[in-house]
This record gives C-alpha cells, structure tokens and sequence, in this order.
C-alpha cells in the first residue's frame, strides 16, 4: 500500500469523528432554536358541521378562558397528598386587621399561670369573591379557633359548618351563596401557643439584661408560617394590607412592621396600634414584644432607625446605626425610589 494511502486511512477516523461531532452541535443548536415539533400533523375528522353564529371573533377563545378560569368544582383536589395545602384563588383578602394578646413572662416574677407562653387572638379579614361560592377556605396551624362570624357590610351571614378535615386548612361553609361585586367581612378568634422551639412562626427567645434572664417574642414567618400566627391566605400571591394592635404586657414594648400610631397603658397591660402597612404577603407580617433597649438616628428624610441589641451590646451597634442611613440613601439614589416606610429597625 502507498504512503500516501496509509496516511488517508489513519486520517478517516478523525475525520468521521469530526463531523459527528458538528452533527451533534448542529442537532442541539436546532433543538434550543425550535423548541417545538416544525411539523404539526392536524387530523381532520370525517364529518364537519358548520355552525353560524353572531359572537364576535375571539368570543369562542374568551369563553373558554372564562370557563377554564371559573372552575365549577375549585376544591376537589383539598383531599390529594399533592395538594400541598394550597388554597384555590377564588377569595381574595384586601385587608387583615390582626390583634393579638400575648402572655409573656418576660422577667423573673411575672406570670400568667397557666397562660404562660400563649396568645389570644383576633383576625378581621375582608375580601371578595371571583366566583359565587359558600366555601372560604383559610390556612391554619397549631391554632385553637374559637369563634367565627361572616358579615356582608354590617349584616351577619349564618355559617353552616367549620371543619378541619383536611391538613392546615379550615373550611367555612355560608348558609348563603357569596357574590362577586360584594364586600365581606370574616372575623376570627382564636387561641396559640408562642413558645416555638424551632424559632419559627411565633416563638420565644431567652436573653440576658443584666443580670435577668427574660423572654422576647418575635416571628419568622417565611416562607408558609404565617398560618401559625393567624388564619390566613398563606400564599405570596395572595397579597393584602395588615393592620395590628399587640396587646403586651406593662413593661414591654411591641414592634411591627410599620411605625407606632398610639400606646396606652391600662390594667397591667399596654396597647400598642399600628400604621396601615402597604400591600404584601402574609410572609413578611413581622412582630416583637421584648425590652432590649436601642439606638436612634434619623435619615435626611426624617425616616427613623432603631438598632436593638441587648444592654450588653448595644455600644457595638455604633457602625451599624452609622452606616444604615448612608446605605439607605445610597440605594435610594441608586434605584430612584424613596424608601416607602417610615422606620426602618434592625434587631441583633
């Protein structure tokens, strides 16, 4: 065999090598391009009917998103281990007015007996409805419900049943059909443990002051525990405004998201209301009663930061409460958006 015959043979498999490798690269190129088949086979049936009608074009295709939107039966899945507890979007929350109680002994000597460690609470949600329905269906957890009442305006609607069948979620049955175009009212109450070992939901966290052991409260609500603080929508698409009044013990203070609109103190016991919140999801509901002390500045807009830390610490906040106004008003120039709160705490 020739030399030039032996060096094209030991060339050909490099060569088919080659090529198969840019047929790959050519293949997946066309499967990232045309996601989708390039041909459409479309079989015609063997008879055809046609059909006058006087909808307008695109009234078929608008009915059928009506149809598949407004499901006649929402529910019928609750019972499947896929379900995963979450709620059908047929009610929509606009508003949470949440009060809460807490029993906090947080100081040796102040007890509430067999209260410690408890909360009684008050939900008022109102809401609509997308569709005509008798179902309101809530998340819950770990939670005791007391009592339930239905309003349409200011007239009471009878409720036919409350159960717990299916996991962390109560049904509310109406005796009556609810309506879209109105405006409901569902008022709660109900009973809950704070002392969460796994500092999650709403727990109780021991520190030092001084030479105190006390108890501070706080939440952490991410990402579906908002549900064990109140009933609830836990859904982040299931976004509302939050008002809160914290009822805690005299001695305490009470934190929310927003900023303090009255305290009063009476029995033994302070109130604390708050500002309207902006719209969001229940997940970012956060709370504190506690007595650490803190730090105070103001930014050029007047928005007020607090640092809390324990008594102990609290002179190692001086870098945070220096750099907070800074960075906030860096990234308010950055984004060209005004921060839309006004306060802004850090506990540590």
């Amino acid at each position: 065999m020739p030399p030039s015959a032996a060096a094209s043979d030991a060339k050909r498999p490099l060569v088919l090598a080659a090529v198969l490798l840019c047929m790959i690269f050519i293949l997946i190129y066309i499967l990232i391009t045309f996601p989708r088949p390039l041909i459409t086979v479309v079989t015609v049936p063997p008879t055809t009917t046609t059909v006058t009608t006087t909808e307008p074009v695109g009234a078929e295709d608008e009915n059928k998103k009506e149809a598949t939107a407004l499901d006649d039966d929402p529910y019928r899945f609750a019972d499947q281990p896929f379900h995963r507890h979450h709620i059908p979007n047929i009610v929509r929350p606009s508003l949470y007015q949440v009060q809460l109680k807490l029993y906090l002994p947080w100081r040796p000597g102040v007890t509430f007996g067999a209260l410690d460690f408890t909360l009684d609470g008050m939900t008022r949600m109102e809401f609509s409805v997308r569709q005509a329905t008798r179902r309101i269906q809530l998340n819950i957890k770990h939670l005791n419900i007391t009592a339930v009442r239905l309003y349409n305006g200011t007239e009471e609607i009878h409720v036919d049943e409350i159960s717990e069948d299916f996991p962390q979620l109560l049904d509310i049955f109406s005796s009556t059909d609810l309506l879209p175009e109105h405006n409901y009212s569902l008022t709660l109450e109900f009973r809950a443990k704070i002392n969460n070992p796994k500092y999650a939901g709403i727990f109780t966290a021991p520190y030092k002051h001084g030479s105190e052991n006390r108890y501070k409260t706080a939440t952490h609500l991410q990402p579906q525990e908002a549900r064990s603080l109140f009933p609830c929508i836990d859904s982040p698409e299931a976004k509302a405004r939050f008002e809160a009044t914290i009822i805690h013990p005299e001695g305490t203070y009470a934190l929310f998201n927003m900023k303090e609109t009255n305290i009063s103190t009476k029995g033994g016991w302070t109130t604390t209301t708050f500002l309207r919140s902006p719209i969001m999801s229940t997940y970012l509901f956060a709370m504190v009663v506690g007595t650490m002390p803190y730090r105070e500045t103001y930014t050029a807009r007047g928005v007020r930061i607090r640092i809390y830390a324990e008594a102990e610490k609290l002179n190692d906040t001086s870098l945070a409460l220096s750099l907070t106004p800074r960075l906030l008003a860096f990234f308010e120039d950055y984004f060209q958006l005004p921060y839309p709160l006004e306060k802004l705490g850090r506990l540590v």
